[in-house]
């Protein structure tokens, strides 16, 4: 299992480290379900998030693709099948990991305990933090929702960051911090515009700001 991020806010940031597939380049499609830990009942409108990545030949982890799909009201999700044919297919110990949230939880030691997410089962509870505790929560998720050699393919977390955001401005403690607002913003439209093309810092400073006037004023 590797790198045990995870975002909940239902958070359900809970996460699945997985074998490296027959060929390097071919990633079979991977089914999960979301549940309350409390309940066992199905968690619906989750975002979930597969990281993919391995390690250069420096010895330094890349993260190179993600994939994202959100919960059925079973509280099931699918992460599709994709092909790796870019620069990082033939990064060693390939796996992925996989997180989902939701605004007012946080993920559950059940799912590690009982090593559910061997059956593709994630165990959510519910966040019983203060609003201090959520509001640090939701940027060190953000922070943490990263991977930074995906290029365009990072449009993929956008839905996830756009969530953040949301949750972000209907929390009293960040909402009266234009400064963290903003940083979750800039983030979110950072996704959202990601590309395979060299830019300078000016260019993409501009893109950015393009998306945030059109969308996320």
């Amino acid at each position: 299992m590797k790198k045990l991020l995870t975002l909940l806010s239902i958070v359900v940031f809970s996460m699945m480290g997985c074998e490296k597939p027959t060929e390097i380049t071919d990633w079979l499609p991977v089914d999960g379900q979301v549940l309350d830990e409390q309940t066992d009942a199905p968690v619906a409108g989750a975002h979930v998030i597969a990281l993919y990545d391995g390690v250069a030949t420096w010895t330094t982890s890349v993260c190179f693709h993600v994939e994202n799909a959100t919960t059925d009201d079973d509280g099931r999700f699918r992460i599709p099948a994709w092909t790796n044919t870019g620069m990082y297919r033939t990064v060693e110990d390939q796996s992925f990991s996989i997180y989902a949230y939701k605004p007012g939880y946080r993920e559950s030691d059940r799912t590690y305990k009982e090593q559910s997410y061997k059956r593709g089962i994630y165990y959510v509870v519910t966040d019983s933090n203060s609003i201090e505790g959520r509001a640090t929560y939701i940027l060190t998720k953000a922070r943490q929702s990263n991977c930074r050699h995906a290029g365009e393919n990072q449009r993929n977390l956008y839905p996830l960051h756009r969530a953040l955001l949301t949750e972000a401005t209907e929390n009293a403690v960040l909402n009266s911090n234009p400064k963290d607002i903003n940083w979750l913003r800039e983030v979110a439209a950072g996704k959202a515009i990601a590309t395979d093309e060299e830019l300078t810092q000016r260019e993409w400073d501009m893109r950015v700001n393009e998306f945030l006037r059109e969308n996320l004023k």
